[in-house]
């Protein structure tokens, strides 16, 4: 299990193969490498520009890779991810 800023990502043989929601694992292997790591910015706090600058990438990019997550994780907003992120802990 690792913790980063409060979201618990399992590993079972595959980079971050789960993100603990609520006492429920979610499948992290649905996203892509890239999408795993804009996760793991979101929870640490950035912003999407922030994010497209780690990354040396669009904010146009990032909002895609954003909408992606959300649709494969089941959440509607970044708020929604960040809030099952925080309740994780």
């Amino acid at each position: 299990m690792v913790k980063i800023d409060g979201a618990q990502f399992c590993c079972d043989g595959q980079r971050y193969a789960y993100l603990v929601v609520g006492g429920v694992e979610a499948p992290l292997a649905v996203l892509t490498p890239a999408e795993r790591d804009v996760v793991q910015l979101v929870a640490s706090g950035c912003t999407n520009r922030e994010i497209a600058q780690r990354r040396r990438a669009s904010v146009h990019t990032v909002g895609n890779q954003l909408a992606a997550i959300y649709g494969k994780l089941g959440v509607s907003s970044r708020h929604e991810l960040v809030a099952r992120l925080a309740r994780a802990q």
